[in-house]
């Protein structure tokens, strides 16, 4: 069923032209993806009550409206990909056994984001192209605040929800790289980092693994670290990626290129000051030099502390948006036809950028709704992009109450990895509990 969206709200939204850049962020995606690197994403939501699709269809169809500038498809021209406007609702489908598959990019009759269903569950996939996680959790909670109230629930605050009828401000739509571009001293070069050891799975490539744990344990062993959650999660992982490298390393050999270090994403919404709903996020890279020795946990988990503190301070993360945006705006780069841009992007993508960091790891926050949606709302979890080739592991981590939900897309054969990140929480007293989807 295909519901048009408003045209005034487009007409408002988009100034008339029915098409917008893409952001800094965006311009790397269509260089790189494929049916394997699918640069897709999934939300959940798991509710108390089990879906009831007439009453979801009708909230896709209203809250879509709200978000025109996710209502695209991804456009060529002489020089750049464009997002254009194609005034359609996502589609909506039943899970199926592999997520965050690819989307048919060429397709210009539906949009870059999709709705999924099973029993009690609602999901989106978003194409990174158009959002990141920030962008997708929002059109998420408006999602739900609309099925909630069409299914008679009654609901008296809005509070942190986008609400469906309301104005779109250019600002939901802005491209904030640009917005906030200056230019800067670029960042320091960064070694090649060691990535794990494993071989490559065989079709199904992607295998998601869900694990449970609690918030308030969890705070509390941060706490007791005197690190914040983020922190100590990326010192567990730092220390995992080490106890693979220890079990892989061949006695004797000089320790070359042994640098760990681990890609975190920050939300650049909670810094600077924008409302925008496309890509804004920017990565902080903490690492340990394992040609240094070996580390302790407690000496990673002060590396780490440190190292985030100092990287994601504003004046320093700006200056990898200052190198990133810096780069398109080369007169050379603006010249350059598209079918060259994308393979000078794609080879630099595959000959530097994913051989920087040894792994993945996303938090995407706590997830804050009206206390009457809470009472509905059973979890909520993140399942990021599969991974590349040569990271072959990622992870990212979302909380809603008491419930912590940690996610792994693993594309390789081993369980290595996962196995030492559970251990380090069930070693320290946690309860650990693997969650089934199917």
């Amino acid at each position: 069923m295909i519901v048009k969206l408003s045209k005034a709200i487009t007409k408002k939204a988009f100034h008339e032209k029915g098409w917008l850049k893409l952001d800094n962020a965006a311009k790397l995606f269509p260089a790189i993806m494929s049916n394997d690197l699918t640069s897709v994403f999934r939300i959940t939501a798991t509710l108390k009550e089990p879906v009831i699709y007439p009453a979801v269809r009708e909230a896709v169809a209203i809250t879509s409206g709200r978000f025109p500038y996710f209502s695209v498809s991804l456009g060529s021209g002489i020089f750049w990909h464009f997002l254009e406007f194609n005034d359609q609702i996502p589609r909506i489908q039943f899970d199926e056994e592999t997520p965050c598959t690819a989307f048919a990019v060429k397709r210009k009759n539906e949009p870059l984001y999709r709705v999924i269903l099973k029993r009690n569950m609602i999901s989106v996939e978003f194409h990174h192209i158009i959002t990141d996680g920030g962008g997708a959790l929002e059109y998420l909670k408006s999602l739900l605040y609309t099925y909630l109230t069409i299914t008679g629930k009654k609901i008296s605050s809005s509070e942190n929800i986008v609400l469906p009828g309301t104005d779109v401000p250019e600002e939901e739509y802005e491209d904030a790289y640009n917005k906030f571009f200056q230019k800067l001293p670029a960042p320091d070069k960064l070694a090649k980092a060691w990535q794990l050891p494993f071989k490559i799975n065989k079709n199904p490539r992607l295998r998601v693994l869900h694990v449970e744990m609690n918030t308030n344990e969890l705070l509390d062993l941060s706490h007791r670290a005197n690190v914040s959650l983020t922190e100590y999660f990326v010192a567990v992982y730092h220390h995992a990626l080490q106890k693979v490298f220890l079990s892989h390393e061949k006695p004797g050999k000089k320790r070359r290129r042994k640098v760990l270090r681990i890609e975190v994403p920050v939300n650049m919404r909670n810094k600077l000051p924008t409302r925008t709903m496309r890509n804004f996020s920017l990565f902080v890279l903490p690492e340990i030099d394992l040609r240094l020795g070996d580390y302790t946990f407690e000496e990673i988990v002060q590396s780490v502390h440190h190292q985030l503190q100092i990287s994601s301070d504003i004046k320093q993360i700006s200056r990898f948006m200052s190198s990133n945006v810096s780069s398109e705006k080369l007169l050379l780069v603006r010249l350059m036809p598209l079918f060259v841009k994308k393979m000078v992007i794609a080879s630099v993508y595959k000959s530097l950028a994913r051989k920087r960091w040894s792994g993945i790891f996303t938090n995407l926050g706590r997830v804050k709704l009206p206390g009457e949606m809470e009472e509905m709302i059973d979890s909520f979890e993140l399942i990021p992009p599969p991974p590349n080739p040569k990271v072959k592991v990622s992870c990212a981590l979302i909380s809603y109450r008491d419930k912590m939900r940690f996610c792994f897309c693993n594309i390789s054969q081993s369980l290595e990895l996962e196995q030492n990140i559970i251990r380090h929480f069930t070693d320290a007293g946690i309860y650990v509990k693997l969650i089934k989807n199917d």
